[in-house]
């Protein structure tokens, strides 16, 4: 047939039964990129193949080598077939032997009728798979040197993975890498370490997407790109993950691959209070930044208004909401320093509603200062400002009592009932978004 047409016939041919059994095949390549992509989440397999369109691929590439050079479809079929019915044998002992918990957790109470109908199904299913494998096995041996020299291999580079070399390293599992905050590529000793880190990473996000999506954090007025920006930088966060989670939204969450992974991911899911604490403390950070550049416009120790004076008075007026004794304290403790640019990104937001609120909520205190300045009134004053929170339903008073020095100054807050109640003058107070407020529906994020 060299040099004739039947050549050129049977080469066509070939190639045209070549694609056909590659894209017969695609059930076997969607199944082997899943067990590969779950692999990669243990922590056995390199990171890349958790994106099941890489291990599609990954395998159809590999399929598209080997099947011209077996070119015998019957060994090919050989090869599927050990696939599908090894995976129809693992599925179906999974089913029979579900844990009690699994089950609970999916809402079918063991020993129920569900339960005994799905344990059926699954027993029926390792009848027919052990029953296939062993045909298999008995029938088409020819293939099955090819197949376990593939699946040690693949066992070897999974243990290599896992472990960082072929040694087993005792306690492996419980160990759970730290990295500074800001670590851009944390390195791994082992697959393991690698799998529990980017389960607390998927926590993380999980938790932070949920007080973002509550409205949580909607108190501070800042977008929540700033914020996943900035959580992404205290916790380490691969951007990824908030990409992963934005396609998960649709669906159920795809729990981890084993119980140790899942506790690591519920650990750090649970720190969802933390995760707030921490971003409000960013904010605060911005807002004592502004009370620390700016106080010093109004001090006049000769009056008695030395630092102190001012400092307690911006920061009651600016956090309305927060008693005196917890906030104050605080502010005493901060220090400025520089921050890196996905903390000073977020706090600067605050800074500057801070710089902005703090003409239209000084108006009284600041116009009173004035007079004393220029002798008008008396270093010892009662100053009553009143702050309109929660978009105009709540009210809160903060009574300064201006003395000759700081150490007689005091701060008061309370509620007021209306805006009758408000202000002596009949004016209506200004309204504020204030860091506490937890009614906050109505502002933007």
């Amino acid at each position: 047939l060299v040099g004739t047409f039947g050549e050129s016939f049977l080469l066509v041919a070939g190639t045209l039964l070549a694609i056909i059994l590659l894209l017969a095949q695609g059930g076997g390549y969607v199944g082997g990129a899943a067990v590969a992509a779950n692999a990669a989440r243990l922590g056995r397999l390199p990171s890349f193949l958790s994106d099941d369109r890489i291990g599609i691929a990954l395998i159809w590439g590999v399929s598209a080598v080997l099947i011209p050079i077996i070119r015998e479809v019957v060994v090919v079929e050989s090869y599927y077939a050990f696939g599908f019915v090894s995976a129809f044998v693992i599925t179906s002992t999974t089913v029979t032997f579900v844990r009690r918990d699994v089950l609970i957790e999916r809402g079918i109470q063991p020993g129920s009728g569900e339960a005994r109908s799905l344990r059926f199904a699954g027993m029926r299913g390792m009848f027919a798979s052990y029953f296939m494998l062993i045909v298999l096995v008995t029938q088409k041996t020819n293939a099955l040197p090819a197949i376990l020299l593939a699946a040690a291999s693949i066992t070897l580079l999974q243990i290599y993975t896992a472990n960082g070399g072929f040694r087993r390293k005792a306690a492996a599992e419980e160990v759970l890498p730290e990295f500074p905050p800001g670590t851009r590529k944390p390195i791994y000793a082992m697959g393991i370490e690698r799998a529990h880190d980017q389960a607390r990473q998927r926590g993380v996000v999980t938790a932070l997407e949920e007080l973002i999506e509550s409205g949580a954090l909607a108190k501070f007025n800042v977008g929540p790109d700033r914020i996943r920006r900035l959580v992404a930088y205290l916790y380490n966060i691969d951007p990824l993950f908030f990409i992963e989670h934005g396609q998960h939204e649709v669906h159920d969450r795809m729990e981890e691959p084993n119980l140790a992974l899942e506790a690591t991911y519920r650990a750090a899911y649970d720190q969802k209070p933390e995760i707030a604490r921490r971003i409000e403390d960013c904010s605060h950070f911005g807002i004592f930044t502004f009370i620390h550049n700016y106080h010093l416009n109004w001090v006049a120790e000769e009056l008695g208004r030395d630092a102190k004076v001012v400092q307690q008075a911006m920061v009651d007026i600016l956090f309305p909401l927060t008693p005196h004794e917890q906030i104050w304290p605080e502010y005493c403790k901060f220090e400025p320093k520089y921050q890196p640019e996905p903390v000073w990104q977020f706090s600067r937001q605050r800074y500057l509603w801070a710089k902005d609120q703090w003409p239209n909520l000084s108006g009284r205190i600041t116009t009173i200062w004035t007079l004393q300045d220029f002798g008008l009134l008396s270093k010892e004053i009662d100053v009553r400002t009143v702050i309109s929170v929660a978009n105009g339903r709540q009210y809160k008073v903060v009574n300064i009592h201006m003395a000759e020095d700081s150490e007689g100054m005091t701060v008061d807050k309370g509620n007021v009932d209306s805006v009758e109640d408000t202000d002596v003058d009949g004016h209506i107070p200004p309204t504020v978004l204030t860091e506490e407020d937890e009614d906050d529906a109505d502002y933007p994020v």
